[in-house]
């Protein structure tokens, strides 16, 4: 059985829920017609979009809204809960016909202006301080409620954009990464069997080109694919005690393996003693992109990557290098995907420490970079002391 949502209770201090306005309701409802054929005349002028529509869908809900407002000011609080109910009407169906929040915002008032207008003509007098207060009440519930509904429904389909949107990247890389690591193999055979002969070292030279260029697309692809879901906050963290050294060690041994290193060294300077009560998939993703990036951009020098406690109890673990550094203008901006521009002095479109960022978040922590030009960069993944609990063994 679905479960019933809770009304909101009116505060104490709404003049809809303790006084009653008769003479002001009475008189409004008896002005309805004339209050849509001015607004509609309103809203055509001031919404080229409201231009193209009929009086009918301009219309729409808006006499049974109406209904239920003078309802609520000429009798007593139960009217109230109707005009609730009645109202999200209109910010559904405005959403439906491609409507902005702002036009939506605009059409309420004029529709305001119009009611005033045609009370105090209905009245032949000015309104009292409290039957212009109690109106505007009545005025703002309805906007309030026919926003939240447009809301609403902007969300589910942004939501359900974003899961298409989703599925057709993962489609997409899918094929992507098979078809290209075929062409992988293939490259690979043939560079096997030209570099068995004379006069092919150009040839042999081009292909390990062309294999890093496949190789790079496809983690490209992989860490656009990471970005969205992170993103959408689709990954919920899962505590459990992680081993700091070991997890480091298992993203640094396979990168001191390979020979391509550029003579950058690695150190690591974390206590095999300490263990963070956390999730090990989401710091390994955020290690994974600031210690890549950090061999990546050095030409030489150290790599280090170490742990610290704070003060106020949070445990650090940093990425450091002696690389090209970043420019102070660029640094605002590098955790921002699709906008890194010249970090580390060269082109780039700096999904990694977007990931990274996400990552550190979902966590409950933060990332931090400290930055010289010339001199190298420090990024610091800092995870909060609560749920972060370290444990060191004897």
């Amino acid at each position: 059985m679905a479960k019933k949502l809770k009304k909101t209770r009116q505060p104490a201090d709404d003049p809809l829920v303790h006084r009653a306005f008769p003479e002001l309701g009475r008189a409004l409802q008896a002005q309805v017609p004339q209050i849509i054929e001015d607004w509609i005349t309103l809203v055509r002028r001031a919404l080229p979009l409201a231009a193209q529509l009929s009086a009918v869908e301009i219309e729409d809900h808006l006499p049974d809204i109406l209904s239920r407002m003078f309802d609520a000011l000429a009798s007593d609080s139960t009217k109230v809960d109707q005009l609730k109910e009645e109202s999200p009407a209109q910010g559904a169906i405005r959403f439906q016909q491609k409507y902005a929040v702002r036009d939506l915002m605009t059409e309420d008032r004029l529709l305001r202006r119009v009611i005033i207008v045609r009370a105090e003509a209905a009245l032949r007098r000015r309104m009292t301080q409290d039957e212009q207060i109690g109106l505007d009440t009545a005025i703002d519930l309805m906007l309030q409620e026919a926003i939240a509904a447009f809301i609403e429904h902007q969300n589910a389909h942004l939501r359900t954009a974003a899961e298409a949107e989703l599925k057709y990247l993962s489609f997409l890389s899918h094929d992507l990464n098979n078809n290209l690591g075929t062409v992988t193999l293939w490259l690979q055979v043939l560079k096997s069997q030209l570099a068995s002969s004379d006069g092919f070292r150009e040839a042999v030279e081009t292909l390990d080109t062309a294999q890093q260029a496949i190789l790079d697309t496809i983690g490209g692809m992989g860490r656009l694919l990471q970005a969205e879901r992170l993103r959408r906050a689709g990954v919920k963290p899962t505590a459990a005690p992680v081993h700091l050294h070991s997890l480091v060690m298992k993203i640094v041994d396979p990168v001191s393996a390979q020979p391509d290193r550029k003579g950058v060294r690695i150190e690591v300077d974390v206590d095999p003693s300490v263990t963070v009560v956390s999730d090990g998939e989401l710091i390994l993703l955020v290690l994974q992109n600031l210690i890549g990036n950090a061999i990546k951009y050095s030409t030489n020098g150290t790599v280090r990557i170490e742990c610290c406690d704070e003060e106020d109890g949070r445990l650090v673990v940093s990425v450091s290098d002696e690389g090209p550094g970043i420019a102070p203008e660029h640094l605002e901006r590098i955790f921002t995907a699709f906008s890194r521009g010249q970090t580390y002095g060269q082109l780039g479109v700096g999904l990694g420490l977007t990931i990274a960022s996400q990552a550190a978040r979902l966590l409950g922590g933060e990332l931090k970079v400290e930055s010289r030009v010339g001199q190298g960069s420090k990024f610091s993944l800092v995870l909060p002391a609560t749920g972060t609990a370290r444990v060191r063994e004897i």
